[in-house]
């Protein structure tokens, strides 16, 4: 009898696990539209175990589209947690992200983005062109769309870009992820050979506008006009800018 009543409740659980599974995935992103406002997609395809996001975009960022793949042991530790392949001309990576009751996020993320399709930066820093790499990043975020925990490396080359436009000694930007108050925050810095010093502090959140904060220094001639008809002001020697970026 023991073994009858097991057999049923297996069969009954396997059921029920198919049914979840063969779910359309666009069920579970409807649900994001509601939680994370700003991220908007055209296409949803597959299932909650096996899917595609097409044409993915965040305020009037466009990203790219999204496949995801479930991790099946995800489930024995009541969360959800996918494999994801991140394919677009903005950028391209994989990850994997994950979900439980109270947070979500990603981890071990190896992103590339290319500037020259990022709308948020200046024309001429877009024109210049490059890459920004991502590496090994980890984030988890709140319900609430907080920004809980954060690691992970950035490197850049697009100053070098922008240099060679001007005939000037310009560094590699590197630097790490955290959070702060909430927000994301990426601190990049660098020195050239020629000592031109640079740092950056970028505040990125889901719910309030991110904020840019740049200090360069070591800098003359062409590229201090350059810096300053870009928006940039002088502060103790140093070319200084602040800008909030809407999404």
């Amino acid at each position: 009898m023991i073994g009858i009543i097991w057999r049923v409740c297996l069969v009954g659980l396997v059921a029920l696990l198919a049914a979840v599974l063969t779910l359309p995935l666009s069920v579970a992103t409807d649900r994001l539209k509601g939680a994370a406002p700003g991220i908007q997609w055209t296409q949803v395809q597959g299932t909650v175990w096996s899917g595609r996001i097409s044409n993915v975009s965040f305020g009037r960022q466009m990203i790219g589209d999204v496949k995801l793949r479930l991790k099946p042991m995800s489930l024995l530790s009541g969360s959800l947690s996918y494999d994801v392949d991140l394919m677009g001309p903005v950028a391209a990576g994989t990850a994997t992200v994950f979900g439980n009751s109270s947070t979500f996020g990603i981890s071990q993320g190896e992103i590339t983005a290319r500037v020259e399709q990022m709308i948020g930066l200046n024309a001429s820093v877009r024109q210049a062109g490059g890459i920004i790499r991502f590496r090994d990043m980890n984030l988890e975020m709140t319900r609430g769309l907080d920004c809980e925990t954060a690691s992970g490396r950035i490197w850049t080359e697009v100053l070098v870009n922008v240099g060679a436009e001007y005939g000037e000694d310009l560094p590699e930007l590197d630097g790490e992820v955290s959070c702060e108050a909430g927000m994301l925050d990426v601190g990049l810095n660098g020195e050239s050979a020629s000592a031109v010093r640079v740092d950056i502090d970028a505040r990125v959140g889901l719910r309030e506008a991110s904020r840019l904060d740049a200090r360069i220094g070591g800098v003359s001639g062409e590229l201090g006009q350059a810096l300053s008809a870009l928006g940039f002001t002088v502060s103790d020697g140093d070319f200084v800018y602040a800008r909030e970026l809407s999404q």
